[in-house]
């Protein structure tokens, strides 16, 4: 049984870190050239993804967040750092207008944000994010992107500790 739980954990840990990579990197890779707003090194201009479409957005759902400035800039930067850091925050409440305001972000045209608001509806670990990734997993044009939504969908769908705990009770009765 202790084989099972480690085995569920480090399924969890490996998930996880298989979402998280490609934004990790991305995120982490810049030059310090880069970071004080100076023009990219040659061969990187290529590796920067450029915003994409909006996505088409549920009307239950908050208008996604745009950046108000230049992308590539260091504003732009700091304001991506703050947007993700805002989405974890959210993350942590157990209400529909927090998860709502996550799951709106999933639409949004910069994939850095897209990125944070699929790590934050992970760790928000509602079920009730499902049908969204799902859909917005539809509407995704890049296969990697889409492969994470849904993974994202299926992690969801797994029974919780709790869940597994409660059936076990119930079972062997005690």
């Amino acid at each position: 049984m202790i084989s099972s739980r480690k085995s569920l954990a480090a399924g969890v840990l490996l998930l996880l870190a298989a979402l998280l990579l490609p934004w990790g990197i991305q995120r982490f890779s810049s030059t310090p050239r880069e970071e004080s707003g100076a023009a990219p090194a040659v061969g990187r201009a290529a590796s920067i993804r450029p915003p994409t479409k909006l996505l088409a957005v549920d009307p239950g759902l908050p208008a996604p967040q745009l950046s108000p400035h230049p992308t590539g800039s260091a504003e732009h930067r700091a304001w991506l750092r703050d947007r993700g850091e805002a989405l974890l925050d959210l993350s942590w409440n157990d209400d529909v207008e927090s998860l709502n305001g996550i799951l709106a972000e999933l639409s949004n045209p910069d994939p850095e944000v897209r990125a944070s608001a699929l790590a934050a509806t992970l760790n928000f670990g509602s079920r009730d994010a499902i049908p969204r990734l799902q859909a917005v997993a539809l509407a995704t044009e890049d296969p990697l992107e889409r492969k994470n939504l849904q993974d994202a969908a299926e992690h969801l769908k797994l029974p919780s500790l709790t869940e597994v705990l409660a059936k076990r009770k119930q079972a062997t009765g005690k």
